[in-house]
Order: C-alpha cells, then structure tokens, then sequence
C-alpha cells in the first residue's frame, strides 16, 4: 500500500489554518447583554 504525500502538508497546514481562522469566529465579547435584578425581599 502506499502512503499519500498529501497527508503530511494537511498534518501541518491544518493547525495553522485553525489558528488564524478560529480567533475570527468565535469572538467572545459580550454586546447588548440586559440585565435585570429582581429582589423578593
């Protein structure tokens, strides 16, 4: 059986692709949260 060339570069490529894409997707700044306190008291 012989080995794909491919997966050596996709071993590689795909962390970095993760790194510079996922800081753009998953953004975790809070906007445009209400917050409501109710006191039974």
């Amino acid at each position: 059986m012989k080995r794909n060339p491919q997966i050596p570069k996709t071993i590689i490529a795909m962390p970095i692709m993760v790194m510079l894409v996922l800081p753009l997707v998953a953004n975790l700044d809070v906007k445009n949260v209400g917050v409501t306190v109710v006191d039974n008291d």
